[in-house]
């Protein structure tokens, strides 16, 4: 069997095809060449532009002696016609095929950009395996879209047979295009066969491609599989000097590696994912396109939805630290604002105060000193081990904020700093003392009875004691402690004032 592949990069022209070369700035038909873009073993590809419509093109020039001799020309004509029919956003389109002094090219949709093998290519300029890999996410896409390509033309009974890396575009926004979509299918393939061609370029080909044996759209899969092991290894399975029979025998008896041998920071879905698609028997194979797109598109929503929750996350502990800091702001505000009050005091009152008033006050300093120090401690431990439960507290104030109003509609002195959603609705203030607070119905009624208060005191005593009770539920006693203290500041003499004493000393 001979070792000649059609497909195969930098394939000689022969000498009856040397003339293709030389086309640069001439005119073939309705196409005027303007530059050299490619060339392999299957043609050449200028950039052209089309005179009659006014646009660029891209033309594949294809070898007189390669269609003389391998295919019949009107089977390469209707098997043209079909692939031009492909209309896909991932598909380079074909707009015509043409034949021109007997020269047969096609004209191809034009794409600003390059190639996946350029870009590789690039990569691989380093030495280091890890820069000349893909990112997970950008192969992912761009698989993908190619994968999409291939549902779209395998639906059309329509198999490319040479996907690689040189036929796989990215325009300058990302978006990726097939290009010579079923040229290889075009061939006839039982005289090449016959012949000992095999068609395909050897590292990507199938294991029955490389047989040469009858292919269908799995062998797609299989080389699509390929392209995304070598896009996050910087590598292919299948490489080395040999003779393209030698790499051909080794995709028949050899098994692929396992990609996070040589990348270990390939997820194992997706290590699951490319050894599936290219397992050596087919049937193992993902069986459609369509799984195959399917299985990648649901690894990378997963992908999406797990960047999502650690981008809230860090989102979250960034507000938390902030909260924090600003709490830390603020107590080592108080800190040095009590400092400065101790030190004036201290300065004025230096010469008079005695030996023990002086030890007194140093006392009183240092007790300030240390129950700001321990006040900031307390809220760091409460960030870093209550952070949950202060949320559910907040929730549950929250909730119980929504059905307290205020009950009076001209403020009496001290209630205006009153948070508003913590007034409680007089139509509603019963349903909650029961809920949240039993006893404290039968205290008020007791302060009640004995005070000659007006009704609307009364009332202002009674949402007194209950916001002091839903501070103290939600275990804000700084909060209930000030509820408490409004009631002893404004009738410090009554029995109300006593019960607000009584509660604040259960406080402490």
């Amino acid at each position: 069997m001979s070792d000649k592949h059609v497909g195969e990069a930098n394939t000689p022209f022969t000498t009856s095809n040397s003339s293709i070369m030389s086309l640069l700035g001439k005119d073939l038909g309705d196409y005027h060449i303007v530059r050299l873009l490619a060339k392999g073993g299957m043609g050449i590809v200028y950039q052209a532009e089309q005179i009659s419509l006014n646009r660029k093109v891209a033309l594949k020039i294809l070898p007189n002696d390669l269609i003389n001799e391998f295919v019949s020309l009107e089977r390469f004509k209707m098997e043209a016609q079909s692939v031009a029919n492909l209309n896909h956003p991932n598909i380079v389109q074909i707009y015509q095929f043409a034949e021109w002094q007997n020269t047969h090219f096609f004209a191809m949709e034009y794409i600003e950009g390059k190639t996946l093998e350029e870009i590789l290519h690039i990569k691989n300029n380093s030495n280091d395996h890890a820069s000349n890999r893909i990112p997970l996410d950008w192969a992912t896409d761009i698989i993908i879209q190619v994968m999409r390509a291939l549902d779209y033309a395998h639906n059309k009974a329509v198999i490319h047979r040479d996907i690689k890396p040189a036929n796989i575009m990215l325009d300058v926004s990302g978006r990726v295009f097939l290009t010579d979509f079923g040229l290889a299918k075009n061939l006839n393939l039982e005289k090449m066969e016959g012949e000992g061609l095999t068609v395909g370029t050897p590292e990507y080909m199938s294991p029955e491609q490389a047989a040469g044996e009858v292919v269908d759209w799995r062998t797609d899969i299989y080389s699509v599989g390929l392209v995304l092991y070598e896009m996050l290894t910087g590598d292919t399975p299948y490489q080395g000097n040999s003779p393209v029979s030698i790499i051909a025998n080794r995709i028949v008896k050899e098994q692929v590696r396992s990609p996070r041998e040589f990348n270990p920071g390939i997820p194992e879905e997706i290590e699951r994912i490319i050894l599936k698609s290219v397992a050596k028997n087919r049937s193992e194979r993902y069986q459609s396109a369509k799984e195959f797109l399917s299985a990648l598109e649901k690894f990378r929503s997963e992908q999406e939805i797990s960047e999502i929750v650690k981008t809230a996350t860090a989102k979250e502990k960034a507000r938390a630290k902030a909260e924090l800091e600003k709490e830390k702001e603020k107590v080592q505000a108080v800190i040095v604002r009590e400092k400065m009050k101790a030190d004036i005091q201290l300065a004025q009152n230096k010469k008079e105060l005695k030996r023990k008033e002086l030890i007194k006050l140093l006392k009183i300093s240092l007790k300030a000193s240390v129950f700001v120090s321990i006040i900031y401690l307390m809220l760091f431990l409460i960030y870093e081990t209550h952070v949950e439960e202060d949320r559910i507290k907040r929730d549950i104030a929250r909730q119980l904020s929504q059905d307290i109003e205020m009950t009076e509609t001209d403020p009496e002195p001290g209630i205006s700093d009153i948070p508003d959603a913590l007034i409680v609705q007089p139509e509603k203030q019963q349903a909650v003392v029961t809920a949240v607070t039993p006893s404290v119905q039968p205290a008020v009624a007791a302060v009640q009875e004995s005070a000659s208060l007006s009704q609307k005191d009364i009332d202002w005593v009674q949402t007194q004691f209950q916001l002091g009770k839903n501070y103290e539920f939600v275990q804000r006693k700084d909060l209930a402690i000030e509820s408490y203290m409004k009631i002893i500041r404004k009738y410090p003499d009554s029995d109300y004032a006593e019960k607000a004493r009584q509660n604040i000393r259960l406080l402490e």
